[in-house]
């Protein structure tokens, strides 16, 4: 936060995670303080290649496209908002193993 300061780039960032039952604020947290680089590596691969994939995905609609979000509650979720779901989308196999489509979600 220091070096955006002096970048004249203060931002705010509300330190209380949200919808986590028994949440500590991330300044005073000391529970959670664990770093496996390891496992960062592999999730910073797993979200390259997810943006590479999405971003190659919504090349084919014409019209607003919204940049790849990520959302850290619940379980991992993809969804196309918005979108209408193409022919035959939800009984196309899924991978990798335990993943699913899961119609209570679908958009239609």
């Amino acid at each position: 936060m220091g070096m955006l300061d002096d970048l004249g780039l203060a931002t705010p960032i509300w330190t209380m995670p949200v919808e986590i039952e028994g949440a500590i604020p991330f300044d005073t947290d000391d529970v959670h303080a664990s770093y496996d680089a390891e496992q960062v590596a592999r999730f910073w691969r797993a979200l390259i290649q997810m943006d590479r994939v999405f971003e190659q995905f919504r090349s084919e609609f014409v019209g607003k496209v919204s940049p790849v979000h990520l959302f850290w509650e619940g379980e991992g979720v993809f969804y196309s908002y918005s979108y209408p779901e193409p022919d035959g989308y939800r009984h196309q196999p899924v991978a990798p193993e335990g993943a699913r489509y899961d119609v209570a979600l679908a958009s239609s």
